[in-house]
């Protein structure tokens, strides 16, 4: 990728020293609609072989000059849903390009039209085998793609709104936050196959129970936006699966959640509370297992831990 220089982004040093490494973040895809007119278009582009269509979208977007502020720049509805999550939890905005590749949102980009799949605009059609994550690759390369991507380790969530499109596109780029896989949430619909194994337990379950209605195309966004409302209405203490939990509830027109303050234990204090229930009920599923946890002893425990504890227990 490109250098990260002053020249494209307005991050400084200080900013990523004290923000980045605390703050929430929110990694939405880019839109169609744009604050200003697009000055680089995909019309423009030949039709050939992946390498050639890139170089030529390359040598293009690379010339053109920068203008706003990448999280100003995208003004679409689910966007737009996406930059309110963040308001709620403080968190930064990074966006997903077809165009640019990853953009930090204070980055300085100029406007462009180009993007993922077949549809309008779509620079699929001008490629001849087209392959998503071979496009993702190539147009990493411009100079407005970041030099890195997030450290997942130092963010307390990051939350990714995306299409099945962008799924396609940038799973390459999700495998490498699979080692932080319980401070990632993922939005979007039928994006389970899509994504690499190790995240799919990240994606969150919404459906179109959700209060705050739309459109498919907007659907990532809306469930962006409800899950950053359900968490600002309680603490930062982010748990991946006490949230999929409390979506499964809302979903399926339970009361609304309410963090619980639960203790975190070692596991030999879950060991000695939970010998007891196995030798009444060994046949006691785990599920079962995790509720008393969680519900009557109040201890934090995910769902593989207490699985974990159990094959232990029982070998």
């Amino acid at each position: 990728m490109s250098d990260f220089s002053e020249d494209h982004a307005v991050y400084s040093a200080v900013s990523i020293k004290n923000c980045k490494r605390t703050r929430p973040l929110v990694i939405a895809c880019c839109s169609a609609r744009k604050a200003i007119p697009a000055k680089v278009s995909v019309e423009a582009l030949p039709i050939g072989d992946l390498e050639n269509v890139a170089s030529a979208w390359l040598d293009s977007i690379d010339g053109a000059t920068p203008t706003v502020a990448a999280v100003e720049m995208y003004i679409g509805r689910s966007f737009a849903y996406a930059k309110q999550a963040a308001a709620l939890l403080d968190a930064e905005v990074d966006i997903l390009s077809a165009g640019l590749g990853y953009v930090r949102g204070e980055a300085l980009i100029p406007s462009y039209d180009l993007a993922a799949g077949r549809g309008a605009g779509g620079v699929a059609q001008r490629i001849f085998k087209f392959k998503p994550d071979e496009w993702w690759a190539a147009v990493s390369r411009s100079r407005f793609s970041a030099e890195r991507l997030p450290e997942t380790g130092s963010r307390p969530v990051i939350m990714i709104a995306l299409t099945r499109d962008y799924a396609r596109m940038v799973r390459p780029m999700l495998e490498q936050f699979a080692a932080h896989a319980d401070r990632i949430r993922i939005f979007g619909a039928g994006l389970a196959s899509h994504l690499p194994q190790p995240l799919t337990g990240c994606l969150m379950p919404y459906d179109e129970g959700m209060t705050l209605k739309g459109t498919k195309g907007d659907f990532a966004g809306r469930a962006l936006l409800t899950h950053a409302r359900l968490l600002a209405a309680e603490t930062d203490n982010y748990n991946l699966e006490d949230e999929r939990e409390a979506v499964r509830a809302m979903m399926a027109g339970g009361k609304p959640y309410r963090a619980r303050n639960r203790k975190a234990v070692s596991d030999q204090v879950i060991v000695q509370q939970i010998s007891p229930w196995l030798r009444e009920e060994p046949m006691i599923s785990h599920t079962r297992i995790l509720r008393r946890l969680r519900d009557l002893c109040g201890i934090a425990c995910s769902e593989e831990r207490a699985r974990r504890i159990m094959i232990g227990l029982m070998a």
